[in-house]
């Protein structure tokens, strides 16, 4: 793996010690294989981004908010007319103006790229994978390194080279943690235990509509790293039985938490979603918003973003006919979300309902390991609850093979 945590030799506890390279030699390593796929898939990206869009569909933020001061300009023109004038008039006094879809991130402006959590979570009692009840955390944030550069590089707003020069080039980077703070039967001393780091870099493009139609879209090519900062592998031939010892002390649910996963990924991604501020509503995730993303991940043969051979996702503790990889269980990935009612119990709050799927790329019979996750939430105030349940593959990186059904319930914040 690229990313590690450091286990205390006096406790069973984990910590975090994330972008401490491994101490495997570090080599260039991206096969033939791997570079033409990265290649196909980049190359489909750019048909894409320079497909002929419709007129309609061409205006950007300054164009909008040009039409926008028009606009303003007529509303106090017709506010100030004499009375008569405004008696006779066929305008009407007051026009709405629709925000722009997307307004200028900002310089330096640390957003969220998913939704962030804090959520109580466990498994069924039935579940194959049972463990421990216990606090699940995620974070997920993305940072513009590069944007104002390329708004400038973008002079010529009806050329194709135009649309192919990206708006914005974004740091990403997504974590998932599982605290152990209840007293159970795996863990002591309430440990964090690190189930994913996925930093990455990515180039985005806006894909706008007109205001009008309340909708933006967008694209993102990016190269990310995915780990699970562990440290448990079959270098030595030795992993087998240290697992088991692992096993045979604290369940197959502890062993697996010690297992190392790392793997590189190319990803495609895209977004089409309302506009935030529908019909002049300041909650931005109000009534009628909706948003739906795909993503495909061509996986490579190597991990920190090129740098270091091999990928990690062997089962090495025990005999197997057919090696499973990660691209058996996931790979392409659609999610949707909209919120569905701003009448909860006559409470006048939004729930918001989103839907989580992926599936193997590996063949045929890798797109039949279908996981899902349903996620629920309602705001009250500023703060948003939500109630997930997730059923499938791939609860965290080392049980990728492994179908689970856990559930979790806790505070989301976006």
């Amino acid at each position: 793996m690229f990313f590690t945590s450091v286990k205390s030799p006096t406790s069973n506890s984990l910590a975090l010690n994330s972008l401490l390279c491994s101490h495997k030699k570090i080599k260039l390593f991206l096969s033939i294989k791997n570079i033409s796929n990265a290649l196909a898939v980049s190359f489909l990206s750019l048909i894409l981004l320079s497909m002929p869009i419709d007129a309609h569909e061409q205006h950007d933020d300054r164009d909008i908010q040009a039409v926008e001061v028009i606009q303003e300009k007529k509303v106090i023109s017709d506010n100030s007319a004499p009375d008569d004038t405004q008696a006779t008039s066929t305008i009407p006094a007051t026009i709405t103006t629709t925000p722009s879809p997307r307004k200028k991130s900002g310089f330096g402006r640390l957003r969220s790229d998913n939704p962030n959590y804090f959520a109580l979570a466990n498994t069924e009692d039935d579940d194959t994978l049972e463990e421990d009840m216990h606090i699940e955390f995620y974070l997920s944030l993305q940072y513009p390194l590069i944007e104002e550069w390329f708004a400038e590089l973008k002079h010529d707003e009806g050329s194709r080279i135009n649309r192919m020069i990206p708006n914005r080039a974004l740091f990403i980077y997504n974590g998932l943690f599982d605290f152990y703070v209840f007293e159970g039967e795996r863990y002591e001393s309430a440990p964090i235990i690190s189930r994913l780091q996925n930093p990455g870099l990515a180039l985005e493009w806006d894909l706008k509509k007109n205001a009008l139609n309340n909708t933006y879209r967008k694209i993102r090519i990016a190269w990310f790293h995915e780990s699970n900062g562990q440290t448990l592998d079959d270098e030595d031939g030795m992993g087998a039985a240290q697992f088991a010892v692992e096993r045979d002390d604290r369940g197959e649910e502890f062993a697996l938490s010690q297992v190392s996963r790392g793997w590189d990924y190319l990803s495609l991604h895209f977004e089409n979603a309302s506009n935030k501020y529908i019909d002049g509503d300041d909650n931005p995730y109000g009534k009628g918003w909706w948003r739906y993303q795909i993503e495909l991940r061509q996986y490579c043969d190597c991990q920190g973003f090129g740098l270091h051979s091999g990928r990690e996702d062997d089962i090495f503790w025990e005999a197997v006919n057919d090696q499973p990889q990660i691209k058996d269980f996931d790979g392409f990935r659609l999610s949707g979300e909209m919120s569905l009612s701003d009448k909860l119990f006559n409470t006048g709050k939004y729930v918001l309902a989103r839907l989580d799927l992926k599936t193997g790329i590996n063949g045929f019979e890798a797109v039949e390991n279908i996981s899902g996750r349903l996620s629920l939430g309602v705001a009250v105030e500023n703060t948003r609850f939500t109630l997930f349940y997730h059923n499938g593959y791939g609860k965290d990186l080392s049980t990728y093979h492994i179908r689970t059904n856990y559930y979790g319930f806790g505070v989301e914040l976006r």
